[in-house]
């Protein structure tokens, strides 16, 4: 296991004890790295990795906490059940598995461990979840389940896709890159010029985010 995933266990683990609660704030990146005697983009790794996962925000000049998105029973217990099963293994490992079956098909499967429903709560109030289903003409908790499963395995091919023509970092790299502006330092206004630098410079590291967004703030200033 790389380092960054363990640090990322070890903060979703302290979510799942208890030991930190929603709203909490968690180990600047600083900390984390003389905390565990790693590299500070170490820590930016696994705490973008957790951005993007939901379980933590980042606030400018403020720090790291944890996500109020995981407020919500439903999704957070989806989010922990997601996560042991990713690294059942020790490692984390694709939810997915593909193949070619005896007529030469490309054949894909996902499971995911999560409970859906159309009774009460925001897919009876809320517009665009009711948009949706009745765009996708659907009665059942199950019909939902499986269409949801269905759209992960297509982003998963994707995914894929990309990997072997344009490669993942394409997309990937912006998202990652935004992450780290955000910690940098960076204010919602400068978000999106700290991020196209950073793309452009092809070091997508906190300390170039921190170099960018110093020399943008003396152009400005």
């Amino acid at each position: 296991m790389k380092k960054f995933e363990e640090i990322c266990l070890i903060v979703i683990d302290d979510i799942k004890s208890g030991r930190k609660k929603i709203g909490d704030k968690i180990p600047s990146i600083r900390a984390m790295s003389k905390q565990y005697n790693v590299s500070k983009n170490t820590i930016v790794n696994a705490y973008s990795i957790l951005l993007e996962q939901r379980w933590i925000k980042a606030l400018p000049k403020s720090g790291f906490y944890i996500s109020e998105d995981l407020s919500s029973k439903e999704m957070h217990n989806t989010m922990l059940d997601l996560t042991n099963v990713a690294c059942k293994t020790g490692q984390y490992r694709s939810l997915s598995s593909w193949g070619v079956d005896k007529d030469g098909n490309l054949c894909g499967s996902l499971e995911l461990p999560m409970a859906v429903g159309l009774i009460g709560g925001a897919t009876k109030v809320h517009p665009t979840a009711q948009q949706n289903l009745e765009i996708l003409n659907i009665d059942s908790a199950d019909e939902l389940a499986r269409i949801t499963c269905a759209v992960g395995l297509a982003q998963n091919f994707a995914a894929m896709k990309a990997l072997v023509t344009t490669g993942i970092q394409k997309g990937h790299m912006s998202l990652h890159a935004k992450n780290i502006a955000v910690m940098a330092g960076a204010k919602a206004h400068e978000v999106d010029k700290v991020t196209e630098l950073l793309v452009q410079s092809g070091k997508v590291r906190i300390d170039v985010a921190e170099e960018i967004l110093a020399t943008l703030r003396h152009k400005s200033g």
